[in-house]
């Protein structure tokens, strides 16, 4: 399944760059293990569930939660959860970064530039909190040598103890954050 879902984002890449490369999409190898065994998925910045639903699709012993300022994506995102009969295993909630944690996650993706309205330092702090110890933060953003030591380094300021590229299709590459 999640072949599919990969080559499915790729015939549609021209369209939408980000469609590939989200990291709730593209997943490195040990998050996608986590996923089939069974863990609680976060995706800030879901847009209308899209990835959420796929990936609740694609791995059906795990839990998923999209996060969404917009009100009318977050209404798209939970019909069509309801549509695809995932809502057992999938929420949404209108929130942003620092509005929606209740609880403990075993990962947690984002794109570049959806921290707003805090800093990125404060959401690496904000992510790593909230973040299981075995968890990962799976970060999207566009390749650049200088932004990915900047990157590595307020990570590191914010708890986190490792960081690297974990996936890489230029123009973008997803970064991944573990305690």
């Amino acid at each position: 399944m999640y072949q599919e879902i990969i080559t499915h984002r790729r015939e549609g890449a021209a369209d939408s760059p980000d469609a590939i490369l989200h990291p709730a999409i593209l997943l490195p190898d040990e998050i996608e293990d986590k996923l089939y065994a069974g863990a609680h998925l976060a995706e800030i910045g879901c847009g209308e569930g899209e990835s959420v639903i796929r990936l609740a699709q694609a791995y059906p012993k795990s839990f998923f939660t999209g996060v969404d300022p917009g009100y009318a994506s977050i209404i798209a995102a939970r019909r069509k959860a309801k549509e695809a009969r995932v809502t057992a295993r999938v929420s949404f909630l209108v929130g942003s970064l620092k509005s929606y944690f209740g609880e403990q996650y075993d990962i947690v993706t984002t794109r570049h530039g959806f921290f707003v309205p805090v800093t990125l330092a404060e959401a690496a702090a904000y992510v790593r909190e909230k973040l299981r110890e075995e968890g990962a933060w799976l970060i999207s953003m566009p390749l650049n040598g200088n932004s990915e030591k900047h990157l590595g380094e307020i990570v590191r300021q914010g708890g986190f103890t490792r960081f690297r590229r974990a996936v890489e299709t230029w123009p973008r590459a997803v970064y991944e954050a573990r305690p």
